[in-house]
This record gives structure tokens, sequence and C-alpha cells, in this order.
């Protein structure tokens, strides 16, 4: 029996589609495929180029992608990043893991503009993401401002956090919250923005919920609420070039001023120079208020926030006149 070209040719692709099913990327951690693909567009980043996981963000990225950790609050001060890493994170879950993401944003109009100016130029510069995006740059139903659907057949929904129908019918594994602290406390009296949100992920093997935001005001704050609920407690600390200790950063350090002298000091003693900077201290580590417990099976838990740390480029105001 002779087989023309033709059919030798279409006998191969059908056999690799069959076995393209069977493939499993070799696993790699969040920040592993973060610091190999993720690439920050010019649209949303001060420099254009590919990404490089600081130090303190590590522990942050992993967390916010082990199966192992099922819900991950991040309180953080301006301009460290949040965004940039959670967007890597979902590009990760996408491309590496393939599971469907949702995030939500406080308003609508956040949500467009996120998808316009942070989501859209990622996806654009990131090869193996665009391979599996072949309506970029088209009107396609696939490719809209609020969802984009992938090759592999993964979803990814940008929505606005201020209206209840936002949070219902999607069925994902990762729900992410940027600004929660900006969300109204009440989503048109049903209940919180988490508590609708996650019960998007209730049904996922690998159910996973990221929270991150600036803290506002203390005792009302969700953000600062979902992180003292947390049972494992992580903050950055860095040694004091004045007594070698370890210690949080503040996000608001008070100062006092000396009448004798006029010098200003933090309590208790220690005089910290305006040098350090936090990502490039000699000593620097996340450590817990509690021991960390590993999961049983992924989803499980446990439940992790972080505090404590602050933009790698400022340094600390100066303490002393």
């Amino acid at each position: 029996m002779n087989i023309s070209n033709s059919q030798v040719n279409r006998l191969r692709h059908f056999v690799r589609a069959g076995l393209r099913s069977l493939f499993r990327p070799e696993p790699q951690t969040a920040v592993e495929w973060a610091d190999a693909n993720y690439y920050l567009p010019k649209e949303s980043a001060y420099q254009e180029g590919r990404w490089e996981t600081l130090p303190f963000q590590r522990a942050i990225m992993n967390a916010m992608g082990s199966d192992y950790v099922r819900e991950v609050n991040v309180v953080k001060s301006a301009r460290v990043g949040y965004s940039k890493m959670l967007l890597g994170v979902y590009a990760y879950f996408i491309e590496h893991k393939q599971r469907n993401t949702l995030i939500w944003l406080p308003t609508d109009g956040d949500a467009e503009n996120f998808m316009k100016t942070h989501v859209e130029p990622t996806i654009r510069d990131i090869p193996s993401l665009l391979a599996l995006a072949p309506w970029y740059g088209k009107k396609h139903r696939d490719n809209t401002l609020t969802m984009k659907r992938f090759s592999n057949g993964r979803g990814f929904w940008c929505l606005g956090g201020k209206a209840a129908k936002n949070y219902r019918e999607k069925s994902v594994d990762v729900a992410g919250y940027d600004e929660l602290a900006a969300f109204d406390e009440d989503i048109e009296q049903e209940g919180s923005p988490t508590f609708l949100g996650d019960k998007r992920i209730e049904g996922s093997v690998w159910p996973k919920s990221i929270r991150g935001s600036t803290p506002k005001v203390r005792g009302t704050c969700q953000i600062e609420r979902a992180a003292s609920e947390s049972p494992h407690f992580m903050r950055f600390h860095v040694a004091c070039p004045h007594c070698g200790e370890d210690s949080t950063l503040n996000l608001a350090i008070k100062r006092r001023r000396l009448a004798s002298n006029g010098r200003r000091m933090t309590p208790p003693a220690c005089f910290i120079s305006a040098s350090i900077t936090p990502a490039s201290s000699v000593s620097r580590s996340w450590t817990s208020l509690m021991p960390v417990i590993s999961a049983k099976r992924p989803g499980s838990g446990p439940v992790m926030a972080f505090s404590g740390f602050r933009h790698p480029v400022k340094r600390l105001n100066r303490l002393t006149a």
C-alpha cells in the first residue's frame, strides 16, 4: 500500500496532537519561571526588560505559586512591585501549570486599564504566552477587555469589584485581589469581596486566593484584617547597622526630637543610618511568628501573610539630624 506525502504529514500531525496532551513541563517554582520567562513591558514599567526577582520578593512569589499554600495576604507599602509579582505568577499559572485565573480590581475602570496597560503588553512580550494567544491583536471572541482565552483552554478574567454580578458564574483555580483595601466592604449587601470571590475557587483541586494592598484605616482595613487572621505572619527583617540586631521595617517609623541637642532618634536607642537599603542589606530574611506547617495535600493550607517591607530603591528617611 502506497501512502502519499500529504497523508504521512497528516498522520504525523494527528499523532503529535494526541501525544501533546501527555506532555508535562519540568517542575519549576514561580520565581524560577519568572526569572526565565517574565518580561516587563514598556507600557507599564519604569524600565523595560527581563524580570529579575529581588530578594524580598522571592518568598512572596513562591508562596503565591505554591500548591501547598491556599491563601496569601500581602500588606505592603507603595511601589514594591506587588502588581508585577501578581501578574508574573498569573502568567506562570496560565502557561506552566495551566490553571484558570481571575483577578479583581476596585472598579471596572481599574480593571479595564489593568488589562490594557499590564496584561496585553505582557502577553505580547512573553513568547510562551504569545504562542498560546493566536488571537493577539485581532478582534476575537477569546480576546476581550474582561477575558482572555488561551489555546491551551485556560482562561484569564480581569473584573471590577464593585458589582456583585462580577463575582458570579466563574469557576477558576486562582482568585486574586489587587488593592483590596480600596474595595467596598460589602458588595451590594451580599458579602465582602473575599467572601464572594473565594466562592469561585471552592471546587478547584488547587484553590488559591491572593490578596494584596497598601493598608488604610487601622481597624477597618480589609487587608489588615485578612492578614491578622493568617496563622503564619511573615515579616521582613534587616540588620541594624548600629547594633547588628535583626529588626522589622515599620511602614511609618515614628521619630522624636530630643530637646538637648536637636537630634532625632528612634526608640529604644538605636540609630538607623540613611544609607541602609532593605534590598541591599547584608542580613535579610523572612521570619514567621509561628512555625510553618507543611500541608498534607495541595490546596489544604496553610494561610500566610507578608508585611514589613518597603520599596527596594527608596532609602529610609534620614533619622538623625
